[in-house]
Parts: C-alpha cells; structure tokens; sequence
C-alpha cells in the first residue's frame, strides 16, 4: 500500500478511539486550497468517507487556509465543548489566500519572514486564542531546523508536536494524541 494509503487508514483507525455519540469531528484538507471536508458530525462514518475520498494532490501547502476553514467551523458549530485541532504536514506552507480569494505562492521565499509562514501562524494563534488545542505531526522534517521549530509554534505549545518520518509511527502518535485528549476530557 502507498503511504498515503497508510496515513488513510491510520487516520480511519483514529476515529475509532473517539467512537461515542458525545464527541464530534469534521475534517479539512489542505493542498493548494483549503477545503472543509466534512464538518463537525457524530456521524463518524461520514467522516471516514471523507478521509477515504481524499487524494493526493501535490501542488502546494496552503496550511493557514486548512487551519482557517477548521476555526470556522469551529466558530460555527463547535463551541461549547472542547475543540482539538490536528494539523499534519511534510513541511513549510508554500501557499496562502489573500481574504480576497486570491492565492500567492511562497514557493521561493521557505523562511521565518515568508508570508505563507506568518498567515499560518496568525491562524495557528487565533485557534489557540478560542481555546483549540492545536497538535502538529510533520513527517520527514530533519531535526533542529527551522521547519520543526515551525511545526512547534504552529501547535498549542512544543509538547503537542510529533515527529513521524514517512509517517511510520502514525499509529503511536495517534494513541498519545487519543489518550491525551481523552484524559483532558475527563477531567
């Protein structure tokens, strides 16, 4: 199977630590746009669907609009309960939208002052702002690099971020990001 298949499945077998009918989860997908995929449901069927009919699509890493169109819709319909945010890249955004629709690509600018790094933290800090809790996974991002420490701001605070080279270890980062939330839960 293609890695990406893997991350499917993993993701699909994620869902089932969640399987009660008082938790909600929606889905977001982020290439060159970021599309809502599936909003905040019980019906998590509908979301593994979602998952599954995902593709590869390449061209771009427009995070900060994959993390816009999560905290609206948890604006719209989420609030009240605990929200959790997962964001899982292979590396720096490379693409962002204008409020205007309009898209620019950051391809040639990969650093700290690019403006497709600064739209994705702003998103990143208005979630963490309404009380989201924002985990990271980055696969193959090399240690001690600016994409890591990247990956680290993004989420709620540097513990809430995991490392997976090609995505291997997805299973056990989803177990800690499943016992974690479930333990915030109970409390």
């Amino acid at each position: 199977a293609s890695q990406f298949s893997q991350i499917k499945t993993q993701s699909i077998n994620f869902l089932n630590l969640f399987n009660d009918s008082s938790q909600r989860v929606g889905l977001v997908d982020f290439a060159r746009r970021g599309i809502l995929i599936q909003g905040l449901t019980y019906d998590f069927f509908q979301v593994a669907v979602g998952i599954n009919s995902m593709t590869q699509l390449g061209g771009g890493t427009n995070m900060g609009e994959g993390i816009l169109k999560s905290n609206e819709e948890f604006n719209l319909n989420g609030r009240g309960v605990s929200e959790y945010m997962i964001v899982m890249s292979d590396g720096l955004p490379n693409v962002m939208t204008y409020p205007n629709g309009t898209l620019f690509d950051c391809s040639g600018n990969q650093n700290p002052s690019s403006p497709c790094v600064i739209d994705t933290l702003d998103k990143a800090q208005e979630a963490k702002d309404n009380g989201v809790v924002v985990f990271t996974i980055g696969s193959n991002i090399d240690p001690d690099t600016y994409p890591e420490q990247f990956m680290k701001d993004v989420a709620s605070d540097p513990s809430k971020y995991f490392d997976s080279p090609n995505f291997a270890n997805l299973e056990e980062i989803y177990n800690q990001i499943g016992t974690e939330i479930c333990k915030d839960q109970a409390d």
